[in-house]
């Protein structure tokens, strides 16, 4: 038997002299016993408490061995002991953010994407783009590193992975050289599920929504001792419906208005995705430990759109036709991961992590313009994008403590990867009955990229100081080659990254904190392809192979506050960005607009966020956050004389009551104003979510009901005002949708893995 309790004590008066527990084969010992008389007792919950009778150890006796151990059951059956208090759904820190779904009523039945939007400070657009404090330059990890899964279309994959997968998602705006620096705004961590009970256990979700939507999720886990087995698999299907309108006025050099184009749009669809994981470890003793582990994700859509276009002047209509597109999407990404762990004496701990992935993506999009006015006959058009690749990654981490309060962090990063983008495009001639392809849209991209890193940290404490310092160097090598053109580039750059943390402990309840990092976002190969991708007939986005990284340096200043249920923790940070990445839309021709990416001169936004989270008596729980940022753009460098700067505000609230035991209500509110870009802004936007909860069968099982956006409020509204054009754009998608949803766990629990739930890992 494991995990029974061993004491060995005195018989005169029963004071314990040592104490343990019993490993997987029900075998313990203990070293530095004195000779003397002694008592051995072991008991466990369950069973009776068995008392040895007295023995002696003489000072000649090396080893006492005991004779086998029989503990009976136990004939005090006991009482369902009922869990009231949880881990809280926020657990804010000075230099992070940790969210646990598993405490979210509404996110269970949703997606990573329906997470994201109860975080503070992270916002998601109508796509599922994330944004960190205003800046949708985010490096989203899975498990610390970085994931196939994310590498093509993070948003497309975040809002298709369950949220009964994931079980914590790490929020780190300043973090240390330690990882990697991309993204200028910090990291998002997303920790699946990965359960080390022992014995057999699982859990599986089923949820079903209006408007045809369902999902379920099932995660199996095998313990017996020094094997773990754990899988997992997930599949969403979804409905969805948008409506886009468009209103655009095309200028000339006087700013008068010389064409209007009013657009309107609606999309219908499916898309059905299955995600599904395994992964096995081994320690075969306490100083090793070895895995290897796969995920593959699989996405099909199909989307339906009807455009209607009216292009006129002052005087006529130039034109007048209807759109109707068939979008097919098909996606697979495949990963797998092996590792192998070992503590050398004195603490010293080896990290060794190999993996490969590979991805492939292809969207084929059909379309028919039927025109009213000119009298053109239908035009006929057919565009495919095929984008697929490969990436190496290995890692080795090194820690070992220096010196009592001294700890050495060092290792190794490299990653290879290759990619190969293509697009073509073909129209039916009338004339001939023919297809015929458009080499105006034939296109193939093929990109390297090698990347090479190390860092360093040291980390110490100083009475009620603590330090953590780093370093980290980066050698990046890119090369590209545009083959429809035949032409080729390389982009090759070292950079350097130092950081430096510190905190201080105000007394029992209070801690400060202060952190400095240079962080560096690189352009991905869509950002850096030349050639032109038609989104629809009337959007073109293009890619700028001169596009420059943007880096970032970020300095932030916290403050954290733990007393009686109540935590606040205030927070002061300021961006300084160089180069930063911006869109510029300009014309074509009189319908057509242009969207590619440039380099700011300069990007500076500071804010201020709050988070206070109260907990009363059980019954309550509330969590409330707020941040509250400056920006100043300077476009100077392309034309633009004047800064812009724009004073905006993300807030959110969520509050649960505990209505009875096994009860629960949550309400989720979320607010956001305005928001700044080089030539425009977005418009303030807003929506309430709640959800109920209710425990059955013993609490083994869980009833949810949830309604999202329940006053229909969530729309996404854009505006475009430069010399050439000014573009005002509304966006709404189907949102406010009711899911009922059952959870049922089932299996063994051991209470030492119950007990490791306390304890939060990092990063």
């Amino acid at each position: 038997m494991e995990f029974v309790s061993v004491t060995l004590s005195y018989p005169q008066d029963s004071i314990p002299v040592n104490g343990t527990m019993t490993d997987e084969e029900g075998k313990f010992h203990f070293d530095d016993v004195m000779p003397g008389t002694y008592l051995l007792s072991a008991s466990i919950i369950g069973f009776e408490t068995f008392t040895s009778v007295a023995f002696t150890i003489g000072a000649d006796a090396a080893v006492k061995n005991m004779p086998i151990i029989y503990l009976r059951p136990s004939e005090i059956l006991l009482r369902d002991v009922e869990i009231i208090d949880e881990k809280p759904m926020l657990v804010s820190e000075i230099d992070r953010k940790v969210y646990y779904p598993a405490n979210d009523l509404l996110a269970q039945a949703g997606s990573a994407t329906d997470v994201m939007q109860n975080i503070p400070s992270v916002t998601v657009d109508v796509d599922g783009q994330l944004s960190l404090r205003g800046s949708a330059n985010v490096t989203i990890l899975i498990n610390g590193r970085p994931s196939s899964l994310l590498k093509i279309n993070s948003a497309g994959v975040l809002q298709q992975l369950p949220a009964a997968s994931i079980e914590r998602i790490e929020i780190i705006t300043n973090p240390s050289a330690k990882y990697r620096p991309n993204g200028t705004a910090g990291i998002i961590n997303i920790v699946l599920k990965k359960n080390a009970t022992l014995g057999f256990n699982g859990t599986v979700t089923v949820n079903a929504g209006t408007h045809n939507r369902h999902n379920g999720n099932v995660t199996l886990n095998y313990h017996p001792g020094k094997l773990n087995l754990v899988g997992s698999y997930g599949f969403r299907k979804n409905y969805f419906e948008r409506k886009l309108s468009e209103h655009r006025i095309i200028k000339d050099t006087t700013e008068a208005t010389t064409n209007l184009l009013e657009l309107s749009s609606s999309a219908f669809g499916g898309q059905l995705s299955h995600i599904a994981t395994l992964g096995v470890d081994y320690a075969p003793g306490e100083k090793n430990k070895v895995g290897i582990s796969g995920s593959y994700f699989f996405f099909d859509m199909e989307r339906t759109q009807d455009v209607s276009t009216l292009l006129r002047n002052a005087e006529l209509v130039l034109s007048d036709y209807s759109t109707a597109g068939l979008d097919l999407e098909e996606e697979w990404e495949g990963e797998t991961t092996a590792y192998w762990e070992h503590v050398f004496e004195e603490d010293n701990e080896l990290a060794l992590e190999v993996s490969y992935a590979a991805y492939d993506e292809l969207e084929d999009s059909r379309y028919t313009d039927v025109y009213a006015v000119p009298d053109y006959a239908d035009a006929i058009g057919h565009n495919i994008v095929n984008k697929g690749g490969s990436d190496w990654v290995a890692a080795a981490d090194y820690a070992r403590p220096v010196a009592e309060d001294l700890e050495l962090e060092a290792g190794y990063e490299g990653e290879f990867s290759k990619g190969d983008l293509r697009y073509s495009g073909e129209y039916f001639d009338h004339t001939t009955s023919l297809w015929v392809d458009d080499s105006s849209k034939n296109n193939r991209f093929l990109f390297r990229q090698d990347l090479h890193a190390a860092y360093v940290t040291l980390g110490m404490e100083i009475e009620d100081l603590g330090i953590l310092a780093g370093f980290r160097a980066e050698q990046l090598f890119f090369s590209s080659d545009l083959v429809t053109l035949d032409t080729s580039s390389s982009n090759n750059y070292f950079n350097l990254f130092p950081t430096l943390h510190l905190s201080y402990a105000l007394g029992e309840n209070q801690e400060l904190g202060l952190s400095y990092g240079r962080r560096l976002n690189r352009p991905d190969a869509d950002e850096m392809n030349p050639f032109p991708e038609y989104q629809d007939p009337r959007n073109v986005e293009a890619g700028n192979p001169n596009l420059k990284p943007e880096q970032v340096h970020s300095i932030e200043l916290g403050y954290q506050l733990r007393k009686n249920g109540f935590t606040f923790t205030p927070g002061l940070y300021y961006r300084q960005t160089y180069d930063a990445f911006t869109e510029i839309t300009s014309y074509i021709n009189d319908s057509t607009l242009l969207t590619t990416f440039d380099n700011l001169s300069t990007d500076r936004s500071g804010g201020l966020e709050l988070i206070l989270s109260w907990s009363a008596k059980k019954k309550m729980n509330i969590n409330l956050s707020s941040n509250i940022f400056y920006q100043t753009i300077d476009g100077s460098d392309l034309g633009y004389p004047e800064k812009k700067s724009v004073t905006s505000t993300d807030s959110k609230l969520a509050a649960t009551f505990s209505l009875t035991r096994s009860t629960k209500l949550q309400l989720n509110a979320t607010y956001r104003s305005a928001f700044l870009s080089l030539q425009g802004k977005s418009f303030p936007h807003y929506f309430l979510n709640t959800g109920l909860r209710q425990d059955v069968f013993k609490q083994k099982a869980t009833l949810t009901l949830t309604v999202s956006d329940v006053f229909n409020t969530a729309n996404w509204k854009y505006e475009i005002d430069t010399d050439e054009v000014y573009q005002l754009s509304e966006r709404k998608r189907k949102s406010q949708i009711v899911y009922l949803g059952f959870v049922y766990h089932f299996g063994m629990f051991s209470k030492k893995n119950m007990d490791d739930m306390q304890f939060e890992d990092r990063m």
